[in-house]
């Protein structure tokens, strides 16, 4: 027995010799169903075997009972404990499989043999359909105060024909019918619940599923319901929460402010979103007001089986408490936002402008701003007078023309083209980011104007020229790193920085560049002879900056000097240390002190009579490049 899956459940519990050899206990071991039945039958105290005998007569009951429910005088109080699990195909086959194969001894003797046995079809389906129907009577009886509470104001705030309004009371009618019978319940027998079981029928079994908090919700959030229907279009909406979120203390309400972060309160905000969005097929029923009850419980189905139901009654808690602020926080129009709509009318001279801040990066690489945040601006000519405006502005830009765009039907056309072409140059500024990142020749230093007159065709077009750029780009750097050990030496900026200088054959250029490398990694080399036989070598190819890019990877390859030779005239003694630790591969060694991370990262080369060179090592700090990093580990790989 102790072997058998499932048995360890119970044989503690009970003497072994009891036990005997009892594959449908085995089986049981496992059953949600039967540890319910034996709960109330074994103590814990070890001694166990007579509450085992009773729980096994208690299954077999159950399972005669619902074989033949109309002779059973099985109280209903005694299936409490198994009614939810047996509805599950798995809990009743193992009941099907066990209850008819229980033999005890007279009297009250012990379990003489219990084995499993194969099912029965019909036994199931019509113990199932037993259970159904209990079941669907017990769900009734636990929510029925509560929806006799919460019918009356459904019907008020959501049915709006008679005939919705017949088909709540009928269902209120028949709560108070089955108020009586609910009550003696627990003493009701098997065989004489037909009566509370065929009324409870008549109750939609949608209503059940619905936590009845969540119907109180809805019912006490009508008004927010309907004024949320008012909004439909959700990119008005997500406009209106966004430019909600920058308004100024004086434009928000009291119950809406934060005073100690000096902001909207976001979290009551994104409550009422929170509602809009779980209850989105609800508050956009296509009719005004629904129907019939039938309709209603349609627009909740998406809710069944949600588990986020304590956040959606936290939310519509919030939205009604505080729905005169809501209101006024996302309603509210400025009348300065009329001047703004006038920029974007045909012939005003406006351009998107994507642009590097000058010929050194290194402030841009330290920022911890987005791509979109370094390139982007928008130039607005006045007259004589031009301002640009970076992201943050556009962004606000975008939100003050949005909600003003709903003055007309020309505006609107207008600043729809506005906020489709900002996410097109948004999408630009982040391609260029990476292709500057990644080396490209063209896009080290770079200005691009785009007016704001192109058509989103014409930009489509230049944003997919773009990243067919950045593709190719990116798979020619990928093969010659491969193929390439010199490659690991360079990042990526630097290659691009000497393709532009070998493009041009600016000769001093590539000499000042090549002299850094040589110090970076202490190459015994003379960098204005370098240069000439990179020059000499590299070889144009009509733009195709691809093909550079494979024929300076050769050309370095065939020309990359010899590291210097070093000897150490006196090397300390490390004889102690642990040279084992350190086979040949990737090693990485952490310490939170500056003076003890040198010391580790020394120890093992000195041991060896030198220093490490800077291409073997990398003494890494918090400010430490993620492409340092990768070029090491590319140089191990070519090692």
């Amino acid at each position: 027995m102790e072997g058998e899956p499932g048995a360890p459940l119970l044989v503690g519990k009970v003497p072994k010799e009891v036990l005997a050899s009892s594959r449908a206990l085995a089986a049981l071991g496992s059953s949600a169903a039967f540890q319910a039945v034996c709960a109330r039958d074994i103590g814990s105290d070890g001694r166990g075997h007579e509450g085992l005998r009773n729980a096994a007569a208690a299954w077999e009951s159950i399972y005669q009972s619902l074989g033949a429910p109309m002779e059973s005088e099985l109280c209903l109080s005694e299936l409490h404990a198994v009614l939810h699990h047996l509805q599950l195909p798995e809990e009743l086959q193992l009941l099907a499989a066990t209850g008819p194969t229980l033999v005890l001894g007279e009297g009250k003797g012990w379990i003489v043999s219990w084995h499993v046995s194969d099912p029965e079809p019909a036994w199931e389906a019509s113990a199932s359909h037993v259970l159904g129907r209990l079941g669907h009577a017990f769900a009734v009886r636990q929510v029925s105060k509560d929806l006799k509470d919460i019918l009356p104001g459904i019907a008020e705030r959501f049915l709006a024909c008679p005939a919705g309004q017949q088909e709540a009371a009928a269902a209120l009618a028949i709560l108070e019918k089955l108020e009586e019978p609910m009550e003696h319940w627990d003493s009701t027998k098997l065989k004489a619940s037909g009566t509370i079981t065929e009324m409870a029928e008549q109750l939609d079994g949608r209503l059940l599923r619905h936590p009845p908090e969540l119907l109180r919700g809805l019912t006490a959030a009508a008004d927010v319901l309907r004024w949320l229907r008012r909004m439909p279009d959700d990119a008005d909406y997500l406009v209106r929460i966004e430019v909600s979120l920058g308004r100024s203390e004086l434009e928000v309400p009291t119950e809406l402010w934060l005073a100690e972060y000096n902001r909207v309160d976001e979290g009551k905000v994104s409550c009422l979103t929170a509602v809009r969005t779980a209850l989105h097929d609800f508050i956009y029923w296509p009719e005004d007001e629904f129907s019939s009850l039938d309709e209603l419980l349609s627009a909740l189905s998406p809710l069944e089986r949600s588990t986020e139901i304590p956040g959606l009654v936290h939310g519509l808690a919030v939205a009604q408490g505080l729905q005169g602020p809501l209101q006024e926080l996302l309603g509210g129009r400025d009348a300065a936002l009329a001047r703004l709509v006038q920029v974007l009318k045909p012939g005003t001279p406006a351009q998107w402008l994507l642009r590097t801040y000058g010929e050194d990066p290194q402030d841009e690489e330290s920022s911890t701003r987005s791509a979109d945040e370094r390139i982007l601006c928008l130039k607005v000519q006045q007259g004589e007078e031009s301002s640009t405006q970076g992201l943050a502005e556009i962004l606000d830009f975008q939100a003050a023309v949005t909600l003003a765009a709903s003055a007309s039907d020309e505006a609107f056309q207008q600043v729809s083209l506005f906020n489709e072409q900002i996410g097109l140059v948004r999408l630009a500024a982040v391609i260029l980011d990476g292709l500057r990142g990644a080396g490209h020749p063209d896009f080290q230093q770079f200005a691009l104007s785009w007016p704001l007159s192109c058509s989103l065709p014409e930009l489509r077009c230049k944003l997919e020229s773009l990243r067919q750029q950045k593709e190719r780009w990116f798979t020619a750097m990928v093969d010659v790193q491969k193929s390439c050990p010199a490659i690991g030496y360079l990042a990526a900026r630097q290659l691009g920085s000497l393709m532009s200088a070998i493009a041009t054959k600016t000769h001093q250029k590539v000499i000042e560049l090549l002299e850094g490398v040589s110090r970076t990694w202490w190459l015994d080399s003379d960098s204005s002879a370098w240069a000439s036989e990179l020059l000499g070598r590299c070889e144009q190819s009509q733009g195709d900056h691809e093909a550079e890019l494979a024929c300076l990877a050769a050309a370095l390859a065939a020309t990359w000097p010899s590291p210097k030779a070093e000897v150490l005239a006196c090397v300390p003694c490390l004889t102690d240390f642990p040279m084992d630790d350190f086979t040949p591969g990737v090693h990485v060694v952490c310490s939170s002190e500056w003076p003890v991370a040198c010391a580790s990262l020394l120890q093992p080369f000195l041991a060896l009579g030198r220093r490490p060179r800077p291409d073997e090592a990398l003494l890494c700090h918090a400010g430490c490049a993620a492409e340092s990093i990768r070029l090491l580990f590319l140089r191990w790989a070519h090692a």
